[in-house]
């Protein structure tokens, strides 16, 4: 019996969970390792931040549903530690003259996304800012009286024809995009399994398999493969913390994952600028600068951490 609510239990660990495989698959893309150990550190991934953000953002929008005050909260929330952490390195490149003024203030604003396409990494933060204006639609698509699984079906089908569309007549802006874009229809997903956790609500083991399986197949014949997937290593990651929880003493395992999951944001951002900073800047070499990345991100954020609870 798999129960949603477990999801809503040990999401800070599928969040510290996510920003560990993101930082590991940086790393092996960049060191030349076995196509299955790439694949399993992409287990639940960026698209998995997606996922667990609606899954989230559902709850939040249940105890205030004041949508300008949602907006409010939400954009402070990403975009002050994308300034605070990301705005250096991209004044330096202009000071250096590797990007233009009208560049500058595009990836200041995260607007160069949707001129430009993936900046530095940084397609987690446009697309966020979007899904973060688009949640009050799917939330009301979703949360209605009538059908609620016709309200995901709706909200998928918005998103997906958007990409369908855009694919189709503006193939080369499509390709730009695409990396961000792509992976938006697992959000309202997200905002359903929410739903679904608030509701107590459980499966079982067969329908859990075939759910299971489902996303096993979409990865396998191509199907939008990277939600699959995140789906497919969050419900795995779900039961393998809660039989952890229950038969081991491995607090610190479970306090130093959830550790991560709270600084996920902050991580993703400083070690991403910092690998840029390196190669384009100090001009180490890819698999160095990486690994130096994420070390100094880590470190960030524990000195962060040790002054807040001071």
């Amino acid at each position: 019996m798999f129960n949603f609510s477990d999801i809503s239990k040990y999401r800070g660990e599928l969040m510290g969970l996510a920003i560990t495989g993101v930082m590991l698959s940086h790393i092996l893309n960049h060191t030349a390792q076995p196509y299955i150990l790439a694949q399993l550190s992409r287990l639940i991934h960026t698209p998995g931040f997606l996922f667990l953000s609606g899954f989230g953002l559902y709850y939040s929008f249940q105890r205030n549903d004041n949508v300008i005050q949602f907006w409010n909260k939400r954009l402070k929330r990403i975009y002050i530690p994308y300034l605070m952490y990301s705005s250096w390195l991209f004044l330096i490149l202009f000071l250096f003259r590797k990007c233009t003024l009208l560049q500058l203030g595009g990836y200041i604003t995260t607007l160069s996304y949707w001129f430009e396409g993936n900046y530095y990494a940084m397609w987690y933060i446009p697309i966020s800012i979007l899904l973060y204006f688009l949640f009050p639609l799917f939330y009301k698509l979703i949360n209605n009286n009538l059908n609620k699984l016709g309200g995901l079906v709706v909200s998928l089908a918005i998103l997906i024809a958007i990409s369908v569309v855009v694919a189709c007549l503006y193939p080369s802006y499509w390709e730009r995009i695409c990396i961000g874009v792509y992976n938006m229809p697992i959000f309202p997903i997200g905002i359903f399994a929410g739903y679904l956790s608030n509701q107590n609500y459980k499966v079982g083991g067969i329908l859990l398999l075939s759910i299971l399986i489902g996303c096993t197949c979409f990865f396998a014949i191509g199907i939008y493969p990277s939600i699959a997937r995140s789906i497919f290593g969050i419900l795995i990651s779900t039961i393998l913390f809660n039989y952890i929880d229950k038969n081991f003493k491995l607090d610190w395992l479970m306090v130093g994952v959830k550790w991560l999951g709270k600084y996920s944001l902050e991580l993703y951002i400083i070690h991403v600028t910092l690998y840029f900073f390196l190669i384009e800047i100090v001009q180490i070499v890819d698999s160095y600068s990486i690994v130096i990345g994420c070390v100094v991100s880590i470190i960030i954020c524990i000195i962060k951490d040790k002054l807040q609870k001071k």
